[in-house]
This record gives C-alpha cells, sequence and structure tokens, in this order.
C-alpha cells in the first residue's frame, strides 16, 4: 500500500484509514482529496466531507 499512499504524501495513519476501509470493504470519510485517487487504486470508495 505505501508504494500507492506515499507519493500522494499521505501519511501513515491516513494510510491506516484506508487500509482498514480496503480491508472491512467499507468506505473511508475524509476532507483531503489526496485519498480519492489512492481509493480509486485501491478499489476503496472514498467519501468527501466537505
Amino acid at each position: 500500500m505505501r508504494p500507492i499512499t506515499n507519493p500522494r504524501s499521505l501519511s501513515p495513519g491516513d494510510s491506516a484509514c484506508v487500509a482498514l476501509a480496503q480491508l472491512v470493504q467499507g468506505k473511508a470519510a475524509t476532507a483531503d482529496h489526496a485519498w480519492v485517487d489512492a481509493g480509486a487504486q485501491l478499489g476503496v470508495e472514498v467519501v468527501m466531507v466537505r
């Protein structure tokens, strides 16, 4: 996962949230637009809160 999330400047905590959403086949909620690209590559739906 780090090779996908690191170039997008996701912190280790951000990466963990995306990974958890992937693991439980759920959604990740954030206000950080960088998550959208990482989520798309990992098959995780990212919901923007703002």
